[in-house]
């Protein structure tokens, strides 16, 4: 994920992504209102985060003084679209915004909407590659996590008050569920390099469960059982000073493994009282 001042290859920069079903998006008004429906399709969410992919060949030319990037052995027209977000990449260190793309010219010419940060020369030159969704520093993010069916009667959802545990102020990380790391940043790289700092964030869960008036239960059967739980992860919601840094990458992870003791999980059946799910942080 990058951040902004405002607003096709396949190969992953790093091989232990994994994706089981936990989605972040940008928390648009169209994806909250998928959100509150709670059973939507996987594939109705717009504007979601993908892994930052790495693109054919290097970078070999880019510098301050021009918004023209140039590189060799390169597919640009294929790989990169105006629009997109180009990062740049050297072996063994993390991927680092270069600016958004104005147009592609070449197959081994890019022309940025500003002028590059930084400068890269032939030798070595660098990997380069893209990240297709920016937030601006004011934006939230929704994470969809999958329901999981336990039983014909029971499901697992997420225990949302675990992933409460934010990291504290000396960047020290709770023990959590979720993350959210700065992970690079344009001019400034070292800063961060093999250290990445953790981002402080509130997490709010969204819902729309019908609680029955009699019984003042949430999933009065189990026709009633959602398919994803839904919050919006605020960074430094906690904070009235601090906001998203432009042009620098983030690094965004969420497990739910719904295993007990480990809490971080929370079974539910039909009748399930509302108080024990308010309990789980809903």
């Amino acid at each position: 994920m990058a951040v902004g001042p405002t607003g096709p290859s396949s190969t992953l920069v790093f091989t232990n992504y994994i994706a089981a079903g936990i989605i972040f998006a940008k928390a648009t008004a169209a994806n909250k209102a998928v959100a509150l429906t709670n059973n939507a399709a996987v594939d109705s969410l717009t504007d979601v985060f993908n892994p930052v992919t790495l693109a054919t060949g290097k970078i070999t030319t880019a510098g301050t003084s021009s918004a023209v990037i140039q590189g060799t052995s390169t597919v640009f027209l294929t790989d990169f679209s105006a629009g997109d977000y180009l990062f740049y990449y050297t072996a063994g260190a993390s991927p680092v915004l270069l600016g958004r793309i104005l147009t592609v010219d070449s197959n081994t010419q890019i022309t940025l909407t500003e002028n590059s940060p930084v400068t890269i020369t032939a030798t070595p030159g660098a990997y380069c590659g893209k990240t297709n969704t920016v937030i601006s520093a004011f934006e939230e993010i929704l994470v969809r996590i999958p329901v999981v069916p336990i039983s014909p009667t029971q499901i697992a959802m997420p225990y949302w008050n675990g992933y409460r545990e934010f990291p504290e102020a000396s960047s020290d990380n709770l023990i959590s569920s979720s993350k959210m790391e700065t992970y690079s940043q344009v001019n400034n790289p070292a800063q961060i390099s093999g250290s990445p700092v953790n981002v402080p964030y509130t997490i709010t869960p969204i819902y729309n469960y019908a609680i029955a008036p009699v019984t003042n239960t949430v999933f009065p059967t189990t026709a009633s059982f959602p398919n994803y739980a839904y919050a919006l992860l605020n960074p430094y919601g906690n904070s009235s000073v601090q906001n998203l840094a432009a042009n620098t990458l983030y690094k965004m992870f969420a497990s739910e493994t719904f295993q007990i003791p480990e809490n971080n999980g929370i079974i539910v059946s039909a009748n399930y009282p509302f108080a024990n799910l308010r309990a789980a942080g809903y």
